[in-house]
């Protein structure tokens, strides 16, 4: 079998993480080995995915759209490291993912007020009792809107930031994900053990420009390897 190294990736982690599936399931379609030399999706590829080769295969990776390929669909555990084998078991936290910083600049839709956090973990409360905001901007109003709010309607944690692999595991891990709409949180999910709510808001902007993850999602159509909701 043809062995090719990676390339073509772009963006963050989640990004890099959702390419990384619509590249390893091309390569079983076409027959061939691909192998992954990027360094920040390197903690969860598995090490014999992992490698050098001199051929280079890249093209124009799909990032959300990976999860809603009707053609191959992978088994996730033969090329990545998931929730289940990373944690001893799993946890009862629920998480919040706020994203600000530059998310604004890339969309201003993007960011996502505390209304829709506040009202998705009464949605679940029965379900889940216990919730963290993780997030890469705990100085943002939201944020701390979010908190107050969220005192006296849970067991509430916090506001924690404690960098990009401590906060993706705590995302993998729990049991819902309440997340802005971010591919860091979309891709945790996939590797994860839980479902991921999304605002219904943004989803129905996205589909209305043409996003077929979107659309997919407001239609309820079948999403790979993630159950993911809109509220």
């Amino acid at each position: 079998m043809s062995v090719y190294r990676l390339e073509g990736l772009s963006g963050r982690m989640g990004n890099r993480l959702l390419q990384h599936i619509d590249a390893f399931s091309f390569a079983e379609r076409e027959g061939i080995n691909i192998k992954s030399n990027d360094a920040i999706s390197s903690n969860f590829v598995r090490e014999h995915r992992r490698g050098y080769p001199l051929r280079r295969i890249g093209r124009s990776w799909r990032i959300s759209e990976s999860l809603i390929n009707r053609g191959v669909r992978i088994n996730l555990q033969d090329y990545f490291w998931t929730a289940g084998e990373i944690f001893s078991k799993p946890s009862a936290i629920g998480v919040i993912h706020f994203r600000g910083t530059d998310f604004a600049s890339w969309k201003s839709h993007s960011i996502i007020d505390s209304n829709f956090f506040l009202e998705a973990v009464r949605s679940y409360i029965d379900v889940v009792t216990t919730w963290v905001v993780v997030t890469d901007d705990p100085s943002h109003l939201v944020v701390k809107d979010l908190s107050q709010s969220l005192l006296s309607e849970c067991t509430y944690l916090g506001a924690v930031s404690t960098g990009r692999y401590a906060d993706y595991c705590r995302l993998m891990n729990a049991p819902l994900i309440i997340a802005s709409p971010s591919t860091f949180a979309l891709s945790a999910a996939v590797l994860g053990r839980g479902a991921i709510v999304f605002p219904k808001s943004y989803a129905a902007i996205e589909a209305e420009k043409g996003s077929e993850f979107w659309a997919a999602c407001v239609n309820g159509e079948f999403i790979n390897y993630v159950d993911v909701r809109l509220a």
